[in-house]
């Protein structure tokens, strides 16, 4: 006999692969096919993507011309690709699939800017209007959600009210940050000094101090988590020095500028939660140090943490964890903390200051809101102004804070020193500033920034055409 023959007889006496029955076969197709069906159902999939703050693309309208130059199979693709159910899910999954190549202790995000040297001395920049250029700074973009939800949010008295929160207007920001360094359930950002704009930020405050010369003009430059969080040997060496940056910004402030000095007091009190781990804030306790050292600097006390109400708003993921996708800051994830203000305090906002009608708590209970968005639960997110009013103090003291987002956890315990506290964002108030402080008598304006916003071209602007010439 044949070795050939012997191969069949072999061959033949072996059973059937179990998995190629005809059963599993169907069965299998079967469950392809209804998987294919159930991902083009409309209704089953997202529309909005929590963590990239938009809307996503929609299933497109038919139009023949759209049929004969193809682009409506272009946008069927798009829509098919971008609302694809569990999207936000497999893309989780994916990050934590890269965190597994290796032993990783530390990864890098985004490409690192090389920053320019700081001087050992301050200057005193020129108070003129400039608008400068640079290539190495790293930008900011924000993108703003259109949707309209209702929420049910605590009032400053304890109640609760139904407010409708127009997204549009409470300017959600969503915020490329650059490079973005993990360390294990934490991240950081780094930070590139660039003089061009520390020096034309310096000059803009003290051009506003120059102008509003019989009121007190305060400066403070706050610094970020990987200068404060990380000991000095575990700071990436390529990341600029925040200290000498905000010494060299704060020593060139006019002596008409009150300076707050808060990073030593942020160092002394680095063992305790004053940054988050998932996004570039500082907590609401980081604030209330800075707040301390503020009411210090006016001979007053700050009232102690105990005096405000703690509230708790657990499972915030934010701007760290949304632009890395990283699952080691997903198994760490943070907790915002507030803590509301006692007394007869209201607030109310609007896009002008005329427009500033719309009621609503200091502290907004922000239990059911999205993971991204729980940093919010703070004097209403970045509304373009708002007006805090605690009837309690009637000696018609009232202060502006002219802030970016990092001045939002800081807001509400100025309600704790003044009558009436105006919070003005730069980046989206557009009304006559100088014009405004004088027609409402205040006596303090204090610029608040962290110092990542004195780097950034947009922002330094935008702060210079608020002041004016």
């Amino acid at each position: 006999m044949k070795l050939s023959d012997n191969l069949i007889k072999e061959t033949k006496k072996r059973p059937r692969t179990a998995w190629l029955h005809p059963s599993r076969v169907i069965a299998a197709v079967a469950v392809v096919a209804a998987v294919a069906v159930l991902v083009w159902i409309i209704p089953l999939r997202p529309t909005t993507s929590e963590f990239e703050q938009r809307e996503l693309a929609k299933f497109p309208t038919f139009t023949w011309a759209a049929l004969a130059d193809g682009s409506y199979f272009d946008d069927i693709s798009l829509w098919f690709s971008d609302t694809f159910p569990a999207r936000e899910t497999f893309v989780q999954i994916a990050g934590g699939i890269r965190g597994l190549y290796g032993i990783q202790d530390e990864t890098i995000h985004g490409t690192i800017q090389e920053g320019d040297e700081i001087p050992d001395a301050p200057t005193r920049p020129s108070s003129t209007v400039t608008t400068t250029t640079s290539t190495t700074v790293t930008t900011t973009t924000t993108t703003t959600a259109t949707s309209t939800t209702t929420a049910t949010s605590s009032s400053a008295s304890g109640g609760t009210t139904s407010t409708t929160v127009d997204h549009d207007a409470m300017m959600q920001q969503n915020q490329s940050l650059g490079a973005i360094i993990v360390k294990g359930d934490t991240a950081y950002e780094y930070y590139n000094f660039v003089k061009s704009y520390a020096d034309q930020y310096v000059g803009t405050v003290n051009r506003a101090a120059a102008k509003f010369e019989d009121l007190n003009v305060y400066a403070m430059v706050v610094p970020t988590s990987i200068d404060v969080m990380l000991e000095p040997d575990q700071r990436p060496s390529n990341s600029s020095d925040q200290g000498r940056a905000i010494a060299y910004m704060l020593g060139s402030m006019s002596e008409k500028v009150k300076v707050v000095e808060v990073r030593d007091k942020l160092l002394e009190k680095r063992n305790e939660y004053i940054y988050f781990h998932t996004d570039h804030h500082w907590t609401a306790r980081g604030a209330y140090y800075a707040f301390a050292q503020f009411a210090a600097l006016k001979g007053q006390t700050a009232l102690p943490l105990d005096a405000f109400t703690e509230r708790a708003f657990p499972g915030f993921l934010g701007s760290f964890y949304s632009q890395t996708t990283n699952a080691g800051l997903a198994l760490g994830g943070d907790t915002v903390y507030a803590y509301q203000p006692q007394g007869s305090i209201s607030m109310v906002y609007g896009k002008t200051v005329a427009a500033a009608t719309v009621k609503y708590p200091v502290i907004t209970d922000v239990s059911n809101w999205s993971a991204r968005a729980k940093y919010s639960a703070f004097i209403g997110g970045d509304q373009p102004f708002a007006c805090i009013t605690n009837e309690d103090i009637t000696d018609g003291s009232s202060i502006v804070l002219v802030k970016e987002s990092f001045g939002n956890a800081f807001a509400p315990y100025l309600a704790t020193m003044y009558h009436k506290v105006y919070v003005v964002d730069y980046r989206y108030f557009n009304e006559d500033f100088t014009a405004f402080v004088k027609n409402k008598g205040v006596q303090d304006v204090l610029f608040l920034n962290n110092i990542s916003a004195t780097r950034n071209k947009m922002l330094v602007n935008k702060l210079d055409a608020l002041v004016g010439k």
